[in-house]
């Protein structure tokens, strides 16, 4: 098994290929590369996010994928969040902490994290006034980033400006919507709630059962 995340191909022909597109952006399918060349080579395409995307979103993304990639199966499936400690944040007031190039020019306002606050009944703090002066000089291009802090670690510098940053916000809860483990990098007086994407099959068609039907496939015969 080989995983590429958003920023690579791979170099060998897999026997499954599988690409992830995002329903709540339908039209950056060609937007980006290697995005676009994953897609165009993927066997199945699955299109997440389909329980937080309108059903226009749903329908556009699919199209894009077939339009790219008639060929490939296309799978709808759901992305619920998950939180840690879901209970312990409702009326409080927290920070979040989103993923960084999800925001950056990946173009979202808001990632994982956020949805689990609200979710969980909490109230989010406006991160912005507390933000050390290079993250808000790294954030001046991306100016519908406001609620939430991007998490920009790409350097000893930037990671302390950061930890900063979270720091300085008057919450005793941080949110992370980050794949990686927040707490393992900045050390920070508030505790850290992690929130996570889920993976849910949602059509009649699943990814379970494709993938299933590969194995056999290449399976030795009466193994």
């Amino acid at each position: 098994m080989w995983d590429g995340g958003n920023n690579d191909f791979p170099f060998i022909r897999p026997d499954l290929h599988i690409v992830l597109t995002d329903a709540l952006r339908p039209a950056d399918a060609d937007r980006f590369h290697p995005g676009e060349a994953c897609l165009r080579m993927a066997d199945v395409i699955v299109i997440a996010k389909t329980n937080a995307a309108s059903a226009e979103q749903v329908a556009e993304a699919e199209r894009e994928a077939r339009r790219l990639n008639p060929r490939a199966q296309v799978v709808r499936a759901a992305s619920p969040v998950t939180l840690d400690t879901p209970d312990s944040l409702r009326g409080h007031a927290v920070l979040v902490v989103d993923d960084g190039p999800t925001l950056t020019h990946g173009g979202m306002p808001y990632g994982a994290g956020y949805v689990a606050a609200v979710a969980a009944g909490a109230t989010i703090v406006d991160p912005l006034p507390y933000a050390d002066p290079a993250i808000v000089a790294a954030l001046a291009p991306y100016p519908h980033v406001r609620s939430v802090l991007p998490a920009l670690g790409y350097g000893v510098e930037q990671l302390a400006a950061l930890e900063r940053s979270i720091a300085a916000v008057p919450v005793d809860t941080v949110v992370s919507g980050t794949p990686i483990d927040l707490a393992a990098l900045v050390h920070v007086p508030q505790r850290i709630v992690r929130a996570r994407y889920e993976f849910a099959e949602t059509g009649p068609v699943t990814l379970g059962s494709i993938v299933d039907a590969a194995i056999e496939r290449r399976s030795p015969r009466g193994s």
